[in-house]
């Protein structure tokens, strides 16, 4: 009689069985045994280091670049579309994206605004339909295609709630997009 027996195997905390078959053979008999094997989890941690002899306290990212204050931001952002709320063309999507360091305001290619405009200015604001109190992100000087803006590190990226697109000189609304709600 020749018994067979399969191995079971332990491997992270998960176990697999398999059932064991027996044959009848008149001519010899073989046997073998059950092996279990056993196999170590392993967890590895990641630390930051910090330079001792910074004077301000910063630290190295994992790229090798100095952070400010050991904070290190996990990038976040909002995209969405354009729109026109004139006669004028405007349209595209953006991306609002702080980088973990400074936040950019993106437009892909995508992105189309008439030129024959005078005056006309992007700003992030409070209000979809009047730039006062808001941040003036500067003059349209891009009418088509991909660009983007970077902003400065004073203004976070929830502070304001709309970009919006507004003729100057004749102090009209041309367009805007939410930012998130």
């Amino acid at each position: 009689m020749s018994e067979v027996t399969t191995t079971t195997t332990e491997v992270s905390s998960s176990t697999t069985d398999t059932a064991t078959t027996t044959t009848d053979t008149p001519t010899s008999t073989t046997e073998t045994s059950t092996s279990t094997t056993d196999t170590a989890t392993s967890t590895s941690n990641t630390s930051s280091s910090t330079d001792s002899n910074n004077e301000n306290n910063d630290s190295i990212d994992e790229e090798g670049e100095e952070v400010d204050n050991g904070i290190v931001v996990a990038p976040q952002f909002f995209e969405g579309q354009i729109r026109t709320t004139s006669c004028y063309t405007l349209e595209g999507n953006f991306r609002y994206e702080h980088n973990g360091t400074q936040i950019i305001l993106s437009l892909d290619d995508t992105y189309r605004a008439s030129s024959s405009l005078p005056g006309l200015y992007l700003y992030l604001t409070n209000n979809p339909n009047s730039p006062e109190d808001g941040y003036e992100v500067g003059a349209v000087s891009v009418f088509s295609g991909e660009h983007s803006y970077t902003l400065p590190a004073s203004i976070g990226l929830m502070d304001y709630k709309y970009l919006l697109y507004w003729c100057k000189p004749f102090r009209v609304k041309v367009g805007d997009a939410q930012l998130f709600e």
